[in-house]
């Protein structure tokens, strides 16, 4: 796709320093982030480069000027990031907004303004800060990346695409750059970019799993079953444990018509993955591929009696219906019964149509 970096070239005063700061922001997304998209944001920012001093950054910028403002931008800087350490982030904010205000070209305050701001969860206001510090001093991929993350949490999918892209194409070296652009291509269901992105990644890291998976839930919806179950079986192999792609292997191979398969790799899941909804639907489908309604109905009704409220409701109704299938009417009713007087309103309608 085009890019369309707003800011990514303009020249200023100022250049990036370390920000400070110690929390570490929580994420994925998408599924997603899928993926968490925002995993270890304030670990990135730290790593920024500081090329130039305070006091040429200061002598640069607009209101304060040489040795003065120099120092009032560092005791500024100083005492915001006490105040981050002590989690009070409101202050931090307040003093940096003062000396931003008087300092609008300085690239490290506003990075220090937009991780005070991050850290009240005010990522609108944030991506503020961060996406006029990418204008300033020399491109920096990683403070586009980071604005990147940050557009993305505040919404800004337009925005987190350019940033993302303009550090994929500052430094095409970094696999994150290239995977986190893709997840926020899925995002704006651009399928086709977001597969030659993430073919960049397993090529510059063919240990990352979350490429090769997300590849084969490309390929999977574009109805191409033989590689998706490939992409999706190497995300398998570096990530046994991940629930994720074995349920993928078993939509693919459902799909070729192989529900006894696609059902002893479910099978072989414990107890607690097996009784996940996703799993049960999905293992459901596949009794009923291979004509054993009887079997779901079973699966459904032994949930049923592990669980309660609503959620008991609900598999007492799905036994209801899959007992319908298997023409075991009773134990249908009983089900249902069982659904109704738990609240369900769909199996209060069954239990009429039983009767």
């Amino acid at each position: 796709m085009t890019d369309h970096p707003a800011s990514s070239t303009a020249s200023s005063a100022s250049a990036s320093r370390r920000a400070p700061g110690g929390r570490r922001l929580g994420g994925l997304l998408m599924v997603v982030l899928v993926i968490a998209l925002a995993a270890g944001l304030v670990v990135i920012i730290k790593t920024l480069a500081s090329p130039q001093s305070p006091a040429e950054a200061a002598a640069a910028g607009s209101g304060l000027a040489g040795a003065a403002g120099a120092k009032q931008i560092e005791e500024t800087l100083a005492a915001a990031r006490q105040a981050m350490s002590s989690r009070e982030y409101d202050k931090a904010a307040a003093l940096l907004a003062r000396t931003v205000e008087a300092n609008p070209n300085d690239q490290e305050l506003r990075v220090a303004y937009g991780e005070a701001l991050m850290a009240q969860n005010k990522f609108s206001e944030s991506f503020a800060q961060y996406d006029r510090a990418t204008g300033m001093g020399q491109p920096n991929a990683k403070l586009h990346f980071i604005a990147g993350t940050i557009a993305n949490k505040a919404g800004r999918l337009d925005r987190a695409e350019d940033h993302y892209s303009m550090a994929q194409r500052l430094d095409p070296r970094i696999p994150d750059y290239s995977l986190y652009l893709a997840m926020i291509q899925l995002k704006r269901e651009e399928p086709t970019a977001a597969a030659k992105n993430l073919l960049m990644v397993v090529q510059m890291q063919p240990g990352r799993a979350e490429a090769w998976g997300t590849l084969g839930e490309i390929y999977m919806k574009d109805d191409k079953l033989t590689i998706a179950l490939q992409n999706t079986q190497k995300a398998r192999e570096l990530q046994p444990e991940v629930l994720r792609w074995r349920l993928n292997e078993a939509r693919i191979i459902k799909r070729q018509n192989d529900p006894q398969k696609a059902a002893t790799i479910l099978l072989a899941l414990d107890d607690a993955q097996r009784r996940q909804d996703e799993v049960m639907a999905l293992l459901a489908e596949c009794y009923g591929m291979l004509s054993k309604p009887a079997e779901a109905a079973r699966m459904f009704s032994a949930a049923a009696s592990d669980s309660t409220g609503p959620e008991a409701g609900a598999m007492h109704y799905q036994a209801a219906l899959w007992f319908q299938r298997a023409k075991d009417l009773p134990h249908a009713r009983e089900s249902a019964q069982a659904a109704a007087d738990l609240g369900n309103a769909d199996a209060k309608e069954l239990l009429a149509d039983l009767e």
